[in-house]
């Protein structure tokens, strides 16, 4: 936001700076009439606050009316995001912003104005008083410009790159179409036993719902963390790297769609009573096996008293904490065998919209125990939303500043080099008097404005290997210094730096050479 703010001031003190070149001749006879040079300094000060407070006001009006779209895509991670609007805090911040953006930005050209030479202004021509010194200014905020934009635009690149990676995710289930229904019974009336009876006999219900595809139990469903994670020893007497113990009923890979690698699924003749078995993800019997014969051998499970379980069966690895993290050991063990206490997650697959099945589920809830509270529910496909959002937000947002940013570079070059054709305007009518070419006279000031593009890339790369640093913890999969990035935003700004030199350029071809010398 501050740079998109340095970007935008500079572009208005280059008009400024322009303008005043424009008014030379006022100003001269101001200060000739006994205007002392610090009143005409004031005097352009008040001018550009007044514009940079008018620029205030119609900000606050958009901020008004984009405010709630905002909040509306904003992570749940963002603090209070309910309670942002434009209150006193942000009147009073913008005003004072624009005060000092006004003073500052507008001392330049104040300060050029107040240089002016009386006898030159007042005997040459308008056109002929332009200084080289406000050129150089001029150059110099554009480069400034250029610079900054292609920082914002790299930043930008490296998330658009990054946020595509984490889109490209294979996330080891299938989302679409599941229903995820958290639980809870209340503590004081359910013991484990009664607990694990009701939420046998709910699943029995849904499962018979029309249109469910599959129906299990989990104490935690995909990316919503571990109940248990513990270290502990396979058949070897091998100490495992800290796992994620999950308890899971029959049917909950099928439901979730996350394949069996090899060996089996829960079944049910994986009950309390019977043998202990277990199932692990590929990454634990990778660390543990090197992925293969992990089925049939034996690994230790909390209060087990040392009996351990037996493996039947490896699947595919599924995020259970973050969606962009490494995958974690984790192991899968019968709900009936390990217990789900008092809270657990319903899952239910149905190829029709799953939230249609949210009253359903809570009407069979309400038939077997009134006095409980409505699970609360989402889709699967949510849960993976709201896992990308964090990104997702900081994507749209650096986007959104780099497209303006690179707006406000264009209409700044085309300011710059529109002055500079009218500066130019006798000279130009000359060259065309002499049987210039007007492809040439195009060339010349393509030329002109693209050295500038071309400092402003070679100091943008500079910052850019600098700001890309800040980004190292917002990226996934992609390098801080990905090429990709820093070659498309340099292209990119490219192509806005030609289109704000074409439209000059080509004024310049327009110009009637006898109307230049007659002007001049």
């Amino acid at each position: 936001m501050g740079v998109l703010l340095l970007i935008a001031c500079a572009n208005v003190c280059n008009l400024l700076l322009a303008r005043g070149a424009r008014r030379r001749k006022e100003f001269a006879v101001r200060l000739a009439l006994g205007a002392s040079r610090w009143r005409l300094i004031r005097y352009l000060l008040v001018e550009s606050v007044a514009l940079s407070l008018s620029g205030g006001v119609l900000g606050l009006f958009v901020a008004f009316l984009a405010v709630s779209p905002f909040v509306r895509i904003a992570p749940a991670t963002v603090a209070r995001v309910e309670g942002i609007e434009v209150d006193a805090t942000v009147l009073g911040f913008t005003f004072a912003v624009a005060v000092m953006a006004g003073v500052i930005f507008g001392l330049i050209p104040a300060l050029e104005a107040g240089r002016a030479d009386l006898g030159h202004a007042l005997s040459g021509s308008l056109r002929a008083t332009g200084s080289a010194r406000q050129h150089s200014v001029g150059r110099a905020l554009i480069v400034f410009e250029l610079a900054t934009t292609l920082v914002l635009l790299t930043c930008a690149g490296l998330l658009t790159h990054s946020f595509a990676r984490v889109m490209a995710i294979d996330y080891g289930f299938r989302p679409e179409g599941v229903l995820v229904e958290d639980i809870s019974l209340q503590n004081t009336r359910y013991s484990n036993e009664s607990a694990a009876r009701f939420f046998t006999e709910l699943l029995e219900r849904v499962r018979t719902f029309p249109g469910v595809e599959a129906a299990a139990l989990a104490d935690v469903a995909p990316l919503g963390g571990a109940r248990m994670s513990v270290s502990t020893r396979d058949q070897d007497g091998r100490q495992t790297p800290v796992v994620d113990v999950i308890a899971v009923s029959p049917g909950y890979f099928a439901t979730t769609g996350t394949p069996v690698l090899t060996g089996r699924d829960f079944g049910l003749e994986d009950r309390a009573r019977g043998p202990r078995v277990a199932m692990i993800n590929a990454t634990l019997a990778h660390l543990l096996y090197s992925g293969v014969g992990a089925v049939g051998r034996r690994i230790g499970l909390p209060n087990d008293s040392g009996r351990g379980a037996t493996i039947v069966g490896v699947v595919k690895d599924v995020p259970q904490r973050e969606l962009e993290a490494v995958a974690r050991p984790a192991v899968f063990v019968p709900a009936d065998q390990a217990g789900l206490g008092t809270r657990t997650t319903l899952l239910i697959r149905t190829p029709s919209d799953p939230i249609a099945l949210q009253q359903a589920v809570r009407e069979a809830v309400r038939s077997m125990d009134a006095g409980l509270p409505a699970p609360s529910g989402t889709t699967m496909e949510q849960v993976l939303s709201d896992a990308v959002a964090p990104r997702r937000f900081s994507f749209v947002l650096l986007a959104i500043f780099g497209l303006l940013a690179a707006t406000l570079a264009a209409v700044g070059l085309y300011g710059v080099l529109a002055y500079l054709v009218a500066d130019r305007t006798r000279e130009i009518g000359i060259r065309l008097a002499l049987g210039a070419e007007p492809l040439r006279l195009v060339r010349l000031v393509v030329e002109q404005g693209m050295w500038l593009a071309v400092l402003g890339v070679l100091i943008g790369l500079g910052g850019s290997f600098a700001a890309v640093r800040l980004l190292r913890h917002m990226l996934f999969g992609v390098s801080i210094y990905d090429p990709w990035a820093f070659v498309a935003g340099t292209a990119l700004l490219g192509v806005v730096a030609l289109v704000g030199c074409l439209i000059p350029a080509r004024r310049a071809t327009q110009v009637d050479p006898m109307v230049a010398l007659r002007s001049e």
